[in-house]
């Protein structure tokens, strides 16, 4: 089934779906740890939700944090999928989709292993450690406002490809700049294996953007 609510889209009822998933994900961040979730959303305040939730190895290991990487790898593999459609003009659907989404849970899955043998083999564990708490938390919080943005995109603008365009690339400014401004902040910490940070944003930041951009233009 489609519905057509705007000039741009079909709506399909995956769509539907994955956004009434991205509004039940929401809600249950929100009653695992009702002050972790509002602490999240202070978007200007991200820098002291990291400190008092940020506990190493074992921040990583909750359900909170689970969930917020489900959330993530779904909106960012939906908005990449609404996204490429309109560059492409080109609706491949639902297995085109799945074909994003366990490219980026692959790309993640490799990038997180490989983060961890180097930080095993530099003996950088702790901030390494602190480094993907950080990371995933400002992915997450790009990823609130790239599911609110498919929102506006999809039953809001009656022609929403220009919107998007300037939605996605706020979202993802405000990723890369509040990742450059804790790299900042932390870099007298940081110094001691600055050419390992340098590899890291090389490596497991930046080329893998290249791999899907690529995968999917091909």
């Amino acid at each position: 089934m489609q519905i057509e609510l705007n000039k741009t889209f079909l709506i399909e009822d995956w769509i539907i779906l994955s956004l009434i998933l991205g509004f039940f994900l929401i809600g249950l961040l929100k009653k695992i740890n009702s002050t972790r979730f509002l602490y999240l959303i202070r978007f200007y305040e991200t820098i002291i939700y990291i400190k008092i939730y940020d506990k190493g190895h074992k921040g990583l290991k909750t359900n909170f944090f689970y969930f917020a990487v489900l959330f993530t790898l779904k909106t960012f593999g939906l908005s990449i999928y609404l996204l490429t459609n309109t560059i492409f003009n080109n609706l491949k659907g639902f297995y085109f989709f799945l074909l994003i989404l366990i490219s980026l849970i692959s790309l993640a899955s490799i990038r997180l292993f490989l983060l961890y043998v180097f930080s095993i083999l530099f003996n950088y564990k702790e901030k390494f450690y602190k480094l993907i708490f950080a990371s995933s938390t400002y992915y997450l919080q790009s990823s609130f406002l790239l599911f609110f943005s498919n929102l506006l995109l999809l039953f809001i603008f009656k022609s929403g490809i220009y919107q998007m365009y300037i939605m996605f690339a706020l979202s993802f400014l405000y990723l890369i700049t509040k990742q450059l401004l804790f790299f900042l902040k932390n870099i007298k910490d940081l110094k001691s294996f600055f050419f390992y940070i340098i590899l890291y944003l090389c490596a497991f930041k930046i080329f893998p953007w290249i791999l899907i951009f690529k995968g999917l233009s091909f």
